[in-house]
Parts: structure tokens; C-alpha cells; sequence
């Protein structure tokens, strides 16, 4: 006998508005590069909770095409490649 196993996939969308997220851009240097140093400690917070508190062993964050790619085979999983 062996242990079965059942991987479980979630996604989570992180969305901040921007009367939250310009002030501690522009603290953080302001523009694209402020933004997205925020966003990133932001992820960072995520992950951890998503480690501690769910449970989860893996975390990784989706460019926006491989978001599209497993969006996709989501509702079409035949056309997997």
C-alpha cells in the first residue's frame, strides 16, 4: 500500500487601487519602479500567509501569458499542448 496524493492548484489575484498604492510608490522612489516594489513586498506578504497559514508548498507568481496559458486549459483542457 502507498500513500495517494492530490496536487491542488489555486489562483489568487493581488489587486491594489491606486489611491493605496501611490503614496508608498512615491516613498519607495516613485513610477513603474516604485510600484513595483511595493507590489513585491506586498507578494512577499501573500506568499507567506499562503505557506503558513493554507498549508501550501509551492508558490509562484504567472507572467501575464502563462496566467492566459492556465486560464485556458482551465476551461479547455484538451487543448493542452
Amino acid at each position: 500500500m502507498s500513500r495517494a496524493s492530490v496536487r491542488t492548484e489555486a489562483f489568487f489575484t493581488l489587486v491594489v487601487p491606486e489611491p493605496r498604492l501611490g503614496r508608498e510608490a512615491r516613498e519607495a522612489g516613485g513610477g513603474l519602479d516604485g510600484r513595483a516594489r511595493v507590489l513585491y513586498g506586498l507578494m512577499a506578504e501573500v506568499e507567506g500567509q499562503l505557506r503558513g497559514g493554507l498549508g501550501m508548498t509551492a508558490v509562484s507568481w504567472l507572467t501575464s501569458p502563462e496566467l492566459a496559458l492556465a486560464v485556458r486549459t482551465g476551461f479547455a483542457p484538451g487543448d493542452r499542448a
